[in-house]
């Protein structure tokens, strides 16, 4: 109580200027999310768990879905793809050392995609089938998805309220706890909404600390 206290003795922003902060804020919020996600490299492909059986991953340009995928190679550098690789988040593993070895497997899939897009190199898909050739592009738009664009803007939406609600009553103490409890959630969706949209991984740096 003594911090909201302290806070209701501020000078109050003007209210237009209250408006710029919180529209800046919002912008802030809702690029950062949306250029983590589009900052991982796009094969062509989308990873996903299968529930009875390999992992499957289904073309993203219209052409055929891979099924039985085990592993990916750039070069002399290979990963095995698992259905561990693909959870959604880290939170969910109980081990400490399968989180390491999670985001392990993952900076080596994020360094590999890394080369062969910065120097043309072709990334090798194996499955149960043989293998293809994919190139490591930059991830479009129309790859992100529902699962990113859903709770991104309920992210930005429940940040907003709390805003809103900061905007008109920025002496009250239950405001200014409301703009911090609405700024909470929607972090952990604008988190969700990046690792839960990636097509196989999602630039590695911070990416534990956030989580």
């Amino acid at each position: 109580m003594a911090v909201m206290d302290a806070l209701q003795g501020w000078p109050i922003v003007a209210r237009r200027w209250r408006v710029w902060l919180s529209v800046c804020l919002l912008v802030m919020a809702g690029g950062s999310s949306l250029w983590r996600a589009l900052q991982e490299p796009s094969v062509g492909f989308r990873f996903a768990m299968n529930p009875v059986g390999p992992v499957t991953a289904e073309s993203t340009r219209g052409g055929a879905s891979l099924a039985g995928v085990t592993e990916i190679s750039v070069g002399r550098a290979r990963q095995v793809v698992t259905a561990a690789l693909l959870t959604e988040t880290a939170g969910v593993i109980n081990l400490y050392a399968e989180q390491e070895r999670f985001y392990a497997d993952h900076r080596n899939i994020w360094e590999m995609l890394q080369q062969a897009r910065e120097t043309g190199g072709e990334v090798r898909l194996w499955h149960a089938g043989g293998w293809v050739v994919a190139h490591a592009a930059p991830k479009t738009w129309a790859e992100l998805g529902p699962r990113f664009w859903f709770p991104w803007a309920v992210g930005l939406l429940c940040f907003s309220v709390g805003l809103a609600v900061w905007w008109f009553s920025p002496r009250r103490s239950v405001a200014w706890w409301f703009l911090v409890a609405s700024a909470g959630y929607a972090y952990v969706m604008l988190t969700t909404a990046t690792v839960g949209s990636r097509l196989l991984t999602q630039n590695i740096h911070g990416w534990q600390a956030m989580q």
